[in-house]
């Protein structure tokens, strides 16, 4: 359910997800041994522009499956909480699957 989220939400995140949030999240995934140092620098180092580190941390997490993306946003509810709040991550897993979800965007 995880995975399936992340992967509808990919443009929201990121549109929605700041360089110091990526940031942030790296780490986090980096403590909880969901990805490598050499995949933290191909996130951060091989992308200049804050969206496609967005995009290549998203891209990694979805390749290692549903535990990596349960993982990733308990660490985004931490991290950005009106982010994971505006995105309905904080929703029981099956309520945001079939509510109709409401973007704020500033």
């Amino acid at each position: 359910m995880a995975a399936f989220m992340l992967k509808r939400l990919r443009g929201d995140l990121i549109k929605g997800l700041s360089k110091g949030v990526i940031n942030d999240l790296v780490d986090k995934m980096l403590d909880h041994e969901v990805i490598n140092n050499s995949e933290k620098e191909d996130i951060l180092e091989a992308n200049s522009r804050t969206g496609d580190q967005a995009r290549s941390l998203l891209d990694t997490i979805k390749r290692k499956g549903a535990r990596a993306s349960q993982k990733f946003i308990e660490a985004l509810k931490e991290s950005d909480n009106e982010l994971a709040t505006n995105l309905r991550l904080d929703c029981p897993a099956g309520k945001a699957s079939t509510e109709n979800p409401v973007y704020v965007r500033e």
